[in-house]
């Protein structure tokens, strides 16, 4: 069996049918050794958005952080697949000096 790690709701809706699919997020993933492959699909614009007005990270990263120990502590194999023309997009207030 294969497991999707996505934001992307369509993915969900593709797979909706295939038993051997299973397509969660980042908050609700299944543990990595339950599967044969685990995919996690980076290639949202969501992914890459800070709101914070300091840029110290992603808005998902409390997500990732779990996430990346349980890519290290599995034995299955894991595909990453990586973002290509995203933005990374900040909220960055400007202050005049008067």
């Amino acid at each position: 069996m294969i497991q999707i790690i996505s934001l992307n709701d369509k993915l969900k809706n593709t797979f909706l049918d295939n038993k051997d699919i299973k397509v969660t997020t980042f908050s609700d993933y299944q543990s990595f050794d339950m599967y044969d492959i685990n995919i996690v699909n980076l290639n949202s614009t969501e992914i890459w958005k800070c709101n914070d007005s300091q840029i110290n990270g992603l808005n998902i990263k409390d997500d990732l952080i779990p996430l990346k120990q349980s890519i290290n502590s599995s034995n299955t194999k894991t595909i990453i697949v990586m973002p290509m023309n995203h933005v990374f997009c900040y909220n960055k207030p400007y202050y005049s000096d008067k």
